[in-house]
């Protein structure tokens, strides 16, 4: 089967000339403007795109492109031009690209480059392979789950906010450092530096010094100037990792320094002009810490601008096979092992598993330990991976109880539920779905997966008992 080429230019005699250098081998579309190009995506569903950069009227590539992203992460996109820069190049990269080519560079090298994509799996058989391999090149994972889905969504917004600060919550090994490098990738800060600075641990001396930097002699050991983490990632984001250690009498620092934007080193008085964006993450209760004292309200108050909370591996586990191949072809790689596969028995047993020790980064962890053990096994089966929750402990298994009183609790509450709103849910139907889902106040896709693994499928399943 032949590839098919979508050529997006308003230059006709370009678009001509390159039809016929790639035919026969390739099957050449044409459009000639943006909003004509995204409508030939969706309905002939090409295998690769080669794009204009400087488009007259409507949208221009790189706002194509974007748009191309929000709806196919995978399709492989060459940017062509006239007018190169380092500038446009850095962009139409960032949000995608491919490739970027001047058009005086000929089309002979776009007809190499298509090949090239050709051969790395860019015809839609392959389309999920390049999914894989662009996750790694840009170094964030593609989720497929709703709330996944509806997090990334919000990040070019965020992403756009060049000064104001934002909050990630979530429990320990969500991702909440990657989120904040992904944050900064998307950003107009991306070419500038990413500094990440874990605060817990920290004395108060020692964190003040870190942030703001000091002068020669403003402490024992301090025997030169150094610049602080603030003024090393000038222009670009300073993350600052578990910002609910950081020590009380810091914290009316940090807070003069993102209003202010401007910082004074330990042993000076003179202010000094900073121009970094700050990301703080914890996996702690802010609200809690301030009711305790720990932790300063108008901190809260400015770091809480934007907040992104992450949820628990365990609430997204349909994200679970993604990330596990993601893992198994990192790490297989490193440790040069042939191609390797997870079973259909192992990714189930996967996805049930809790995850409540270390969310993603436990997964990882697991996924490594497994090759280490197992990586000649061509197929990786459950016995690979030895979960801590499958061995108990004083013989109390700890997640075979929790799923025990999970289920009963899930039970009896939809129930309730279902004679709350009189209706009898047999397959269940979207609407008795979505009225359920509006009466528990928890999202219609949940409801479905819970009824699912509950067995409420058959027509007695639920009681028929009248609400009294």
């Amino acid at each position: 089967m032949s590839t098919t080429v979508l050529v997006i230019d308003d230059d006709r005699e370009y678009a001509e000339d390159l039809a016929a250098l790639l035919s026969p081998e390739f099957t050449c579309l044409f459009a000639r403007s943006g909003e004509a190009g995204l409508g030939m995506i969706d309905s002939q569903r090409p295998d690769a795109v080669v794009l204009d950069l400087m488009l007259e009227g409507g949208r221009n590539g790189l706002e194509v492109l974007a748009s191309i992203r929000e709806t196919d992460s995978a399709l492989p996109v060459i940017m062509v031009t006239n007018h190169p820069s380092p500038e446009t190049e850095a962009e139409a990269l960032r949000r995608g690209a491919l490739y970027y080519l001047s058009k005086s560079a000929g089309r002979a090298e776009v007809l190499a480059k298509l090949k090239t994509s050709q051969e790395i799996g860019t015809t839609s058989r392959e389309r999920d392979r390049l999914r894989h391999e662009m996750s790694i090149l840009y170094g964030t994972f593609l989720f497929s789950s709703p709330a996944m889905k509806a997090l990334d969504a919000d990040l070019d917004r965020i992403a756009a906010a060049r000064h104001t600060t934002v909050l990630i919550l979530g429990e320990s090994g969500t991702g909440k450092s990657h989120l904040a490098r992904e944050i900064h990738r998307r950003s107009a800060r991306a070419r500038q530096p990413f500094i990440r600075v874990n605060m817990a641990g920290l004395s108060e001396e020692l964190a003040r010094s870190e942030l703001f930097g000091h002068t020669k002699g403003s402490f024992t050991g301090a025997v030169a100037d150094r610049r602080g983490y603030f003024e090393a990632a000038r222009g670009g984001t300073l993350f600052l990792d578990e910002i609910a250690d950081l020590p009380l009498a810091v914290q009316g620092l940090l807070l003069q320094a993102v209003e202010e934007r401007e910082i004074v080193p330990v042993g000076s008085s003179t202010a000094r002009p900073v121009d970094t964006r700050i990301i703080a993450a914890t996996n702690r209760d802010l609200e809690k810490a301030v009711t305790e004292g720990t932790f300063r309200q108008d901190l809260l108050s400015r770091f809480s601008v934007i907040t992104i909370g992450i949820p628990p591996l365990r609430e997204h586990p349909e994200d679970i096979p993604d990330l596990a191949r993601y893992f198994l072809g990192k790490y297989s790689g490193e440790m040069h092992l042939p191609p390797i596969e997870l079973s259909g028995e192992t990714t189930d047993h996967l996805q049930h598993y809790d995850w409540h020790r270390g969310n993603i980064r436990e997964l990882r962890n697991a996924i490594e330990r497994a090759l280490v053990y197992h990586g000649d096994d061509g197929v990786l089966g459950p016995e690979a991976f030895s979960l801590p929750a499958d061995q108990p402990t004083m013989g109390y298994d700890y997640a075979q109880e929790k799923t025990r009183a999970l289920r009963q609790f899930q039970q009896e509450f939809f129930e309730r539920a279902h004679r709350a709103i009189n209706s009898r849910i047999d397959a269940p139907r979207p609407a008795d779905t979505r009225r359920l889902a509006e009466l528990v106040g928890i999202p219609p896709q949940t409801v479905r997966r819970v009824l699912k693994n509950l067995g409420f499928g058959a027509p007695s399943s639920f009681s028929s008992e009248s609400p009294s």
